[in-house]
């Protein structure tokens, strides 16, 4: 990575570390964080495309949010994720890291708990889950994006 693509990268990943770490010590995050890099990241999607498969990809996300399996915030992070890496490989590693952070966060709460929990048990605790979204992100910008714009990425 040379250093005018090192630049970017580290501020993104400083803007996750923040975002997580503001999770983890209020248990939310403001809508002022995420949504005005939603909203330029539409606009220059709009110019420099690709404005379908950002959309597209958005619209999918929608889907489990408006369902309740994940917060506000969470729900925007994907989304400044996506406008961000709208790519299969991406999705890939967000899925896949998703998956077993998910899971692990999940026993770790199911052991604190005395009886299985229900989904209200789990939206009481309030648990900060942002790092679900935010470790395989990094993990993409860090080391997949990287390789795939090397010889062996094509």
């Amino acid at each position: 990575m040379s250093g005018g693509q090192l630049a970017p990268v580290l501020a993104f990943s400083a803007y996750l570390v923040a975002l997580t770490a503001w999770d983890f010590l209020r248990r939310e995050n403001p809508w002022w964080a995420t949504t005005p890099l939603i909203l330029g990241l539409l606009v220059v999607r709009a110019g420099r495309g690709p404005l379908p498969v950002v959309l597209g990809g958005w619209l999918l996300l929608t889907l489990p949010y408006l369902a309740n399996h994940y917060g506000a915030a969470d729900y925007r992070l994907l989304l400044v994720g996506w406008g961000l890496y709208p790519t299969l490989p991406y999705a890939i590693t967000l899925g896949i890291g998703m998956a077993v952070l998910g899971l692990a966060a999940l026993g770790v709460v199911r052991r604190r708990a005395p009886r299985r929990p229900t989904r209200r048990d789990l939206l009481a605790l309030g648990q900060p889950g942002l790092f679900v979204i935010s470790l395989p992100t990094m993990v993409y910008v860090w080391f997949v994006e990287p390789l795939m714009n090397t010889p062996l990425g094509g």
